[in-house]
């Protein structure tokens, strides 16, 4: 026997209404979960540049750094220009923790620029890293990839403004870095 479609209309409201309850049930638990179980406030540290001569000084890499602005205190930079102004900026190269102005970087030469930044001796990489920044010195193309992809560069991800970070020996990123299509290794 065939149902009525009013019957299936009166089921299909039940089923919403029940929803609706469960979720808000559900919103009322998360509520009593979250004042349970309050975050604790935890301030961030900021890293600072170390003296390599100083051995002891390796294991005291961060001191407390309070600040009242939005903008992250631990954050390396080589540029006074705000991340907007960055944005727009071809020369730039923008990180979570990291704003490079590739520009800023050394007298307009292009190549492997081995230490642009003030990092911290304790962080800095010993030896071949293994992954470099390349920026390309126009918008991001299918014959940068290919050079990239031939010089023996393997790409992992895109980094805001034209910049690839890619897997790739020193041998390698040498070879790329005196490329012309290349603006910068880092």
């Amino acid at each position: 026997m065939r149902r009525r479609p009013s019957f299936w209309f009166v089921l299909s409201l039940l089923c919403f209404a029940g929803a609706a309850y469960f979720w808000w049930l559900g919103d009322q638990w998360e509520g009593k979960t979250a004042a349970a179980h309050p975050v604790p406030n935890v301030q961030l540290k900021r890293a600072v540049p170390l003296d390599p001569a100083n051995a002891a000084n390796r294991l005291a890499t961060n001191h407390v750094s309070p600040s009242s602005s939005n903008t992250p205190s631990y954050r390396l930079s080589n540029t006074t220009k705000t991340v907007d102004q960055l944005a727009h900026d071809p020369n730039a190269i923008l990180l979570e923790n990291a704003l490079i102005d590739t520009a800023a970087l050394g007298p307009g030469s292009p190549g492997l620029t081995n230490s642009p930044l003030p990092i911290p001796y304790s962080l800095q990489a010993v030896g071949d890293p293994g992954a470099y920044l390349v920026q390309s010195r126009g918008p991001l193309d299918a014959l940068f990839r290919a050079m990239l992809q031939r010089a023996g560069a393997q790409i992992v991800s895109y980094i805001p403004n034209d910049t690839y970070l890619v897997r790739a020996s020193a041998v390698v990123a040498q070879a790329l870095a005196s490329d012309p299509q290349t603006e910068t290794v880092l």
